[in-house]
């Protein structure tokens, strides 16, 4: 154990960034912890600081501006040297090359890299999509940097203890837009589930993330509904997920989480990071996907119903998709990519 060192983990969240990368880098963090080393999160700004305060992790604020970090530079270089950071993790679109060329001048340096758009030789980088492939990578000289695939998707531990069994019969259906949902998606799709009477025997379990700027009204709502459960910033997410026969989902990690407890899903986009991946689900009968939903705000919601109605009467279609995501993620992704970094303090 190197006493002496800290892994430095830099990421933001906010009302636009959303918390996937958040939670993402406190489950490595984790990780980190359990093999003995420490863990600092650097955040832009009190935004960012005020959401990780529920966790244990020291928290340094650079007091700048997410979107601009070559700007953090020079404040970035003395907390690298006052903290003795021997390991520099960023998980942020916002990072440019210069950024992670400069940082990796003072020590090293991983980058989660979701979107491929940078062509830096790091000491560690991470791409967990279904779709990625080394060729992606042909600039990078060291191929034992890349960590790629969906096995090392950093996934909290919960989503390792097992998975759902299998049944015939759809009585509980999960439900997450992600953690801001900016587009009302939970809100339409609820509506949509109110106006169709054939679900009355199914419960809904949908999931609201703590900055939803529609929560009060799927509150008001699942409130009128003894089949619909509201849960806010829930941290029994697996545990809710293994109760359920059936998701609709947004891309991202929590695609990975269903995937690790095998749970059927209907996904789709709200953001451009995400139509690779649903695409790539769909392509290999993982999921049913239904493409960028910011293209069809009108129709989705009852798309997506009416796909829920044909998994619902036909347990064949959903249970190919339940055995094809058993190849996909075995949730210990967070410890493998921990036990990586911490070989370089």
């Amino acid at each position: 154990m190197s006493r002496d060192k800290t892994v430095g983990i830099r990421v933001d969240v906010n009302e636009t960034i959303a918390t996937g990368h958040a939670m993402r880098c406190l489950s490595i963090a984790k990780q980190i912890e359990k093999l003995g080393e420490k863990v600092v999160m650097i955040v832009a700004d009190e935004a960012s600081a005020q959401f990780l305060s529920n966790y244990t992790y020291p928290i340094i604020i650079l007091h700048s501006n997410w979107q601009k970090l070559e700007e953090e530079l020079v404040v970035l270089q003395k907390v690298i040297e006052e903290e003795k950071i021997g390991f520099f993790f960023v998980d942020s679109y916002f990072a440019t090359d210069f950024y992670l060329a400069t940082v990796k001048q003072w020590t090293k340096v991983g980058y989660i890299d979701d979107l491929l758009e940078r062509k830096v030789e790091l000491d560690l980088i991470l791409n967990y999509a279904h779709y990625v492939s080394l060729e992606a990578y042909s600039y990078v000289q060291d191929k034992n940097s890349l960590m790629l695939g969906s096995k090392y998707a950093p996934l909290r531990e919960e989503f390792s203890d097992g998975y759902s069994k299998w049944q015939d019969k759809v009585e509980h259906i999960f439900i997450t837009t992600g953690g801001t949902d900016q587009l009302g998606v939970s809100l339409a799709l609820l509506k949509e589930i109110e106006r169709r009477k054939a679900f009355s025997s199914i419960t809904f379990h949908v999931i609201v993330g703590k900055l939803n700027q529609y929560k009060k009204e799927i509150k008001a709502l699942t409130d009128c509904h003894s089949n619909m459960i509201y849960y806010e910033n829930t941290d029994k997410m697996a545990q809710i997920m293994k109760q359920c026969q059936l998701a609709i989902s947004a891309g991202g990690t929590t695609l990975l989480e269903l995937c690790a407890l095998r749970v059927p899903t209907i996904c789709f986009a709200i953001a451009d990071n995400q139509l690779m991946g649903i695409q790539s689900y769909a392509n290999s009968e993982i999921m049913v996907s239904l493409g960028d939903i910011r293209e069809q705000l009108d129709t989705y919601g009852a798309k997506c119903i009416n796909q829920v109605e044909e998994l619902v009467n036909h347990p064949e279609k959903r249970k190919r998709y339940w055995k094809n995501m058993a190849q996909e993620v075995d949730g210990t992704g967070a410890r493998k990519v921990a036990e990586r970094i911490v070989m370089f303090l």
